[in-house]
């Protein structure tokens, strides 16, 4: 993402088009980062996807993979 804003975007259109539940926003500010972090889920996970800015000069976007039907969250022991 190359804008403070594609973080917030990426998380609109999950939420709008895919679905998506918002579970958390933070400020990354401490990290000196413009924008907010936005934290979203599609199962009982409290967090599915993760969008914001890194603080290093290369931005990242973190995904992991999501299935649409409820399952139980993981064990600690998996």
């Amino acid at each position: 993402m190359n804008s403070s804003g594609g973080a917030r975007e990426a998380a609109e259109f999950y939420q709008r088009e895919l679905g998506f539940r918002l579970s958390d926003t933070i400020s990354m500010a401490e990290l000196g980062v413009d924008g907010n972090g936005y934290f979203l889920h599609c199962t009982p996970r409290h967090h599915s996807i993760g969008f914001g800015r890194a603080a290093s000069a290369r931005s990242r976007t973190s995904i992991t993979s999501c299935s649409k039907s409820p399952t139980s969250p993981p064990s600690a022991a998996s």
